[in-house]
């Protein structure tokens, strides 16, 4: 009996620390972007329980240029990075802790008039999509099943020795 007590003493341990995220994780509901120069601009909208939102610059093969981590005031978030050419770029937002990404694809539009000789620099939104994130509960599963089984292991051993 007390082997038995032991061993579910040991199995509350091993699953206990095991930290679950809540299934309502707030989620950016709104993401949109303007160009300055050479910033792109962004702001958005994050469902109420946020306190900071996570934000990276893209490259369109989705290469990781540049992130920032931007505060939430009621709701809303802003921020903004520098970029060095006028070319695609991905914006991709969510919830500082996890949860559903928001993606834009923005472009810089190059617009030249022939009365006028100066360009204009314009965004322009093509692409609006969510991407779904892993919390990697399957991870912490199978440590918390390989532990498990070299814990019965050596409860055979020690039983076998006695």
């Amino acid at each position: 009996m007390k082997r038995i007590r032991f061993l579910l003493f040991i199995i509350l341990f091993i699953f206990l620390p095991v930290k679950i995220y809540a299934a309502s994780t707030p989620r950016v509901l709104t993401l949109e972007g303007s160009a300055s120069g050479s910033t792109i601009s962004y702001n958005g909208t994050i469902e109420d329980g946020s306190t900071a939102v996570m934000c990276k610059l893209l490259s369109t093969s989705s290469l990781e240029l540049d992130m920032l981590s931007s505060p939430v005031d009621n709701g809303a978030f802003v921020g903004e990075f520098v970029v060095s050419e006028n070319k695609d770029y991905k914006i991709a937002c969510a919830n500082y802790d996890s949860g559903e990404i928001k993606e834009i694809t923005v472009s810089f539009n190059k617009n030249t008039s022939s009365s006028n000789t100066s360009k204009n620099d314009k965004l322009k939104v093509t692409d609006s999509k969510n991407v779904k994130t892993s919390d990697n509960i399957m991870r912490f599963i199978i440590a918390g099943s390989i532990s498990l089984i070299g814990i019965v292991i050596l409860f055979i051993i020690k039983r076998k020795r006695v």
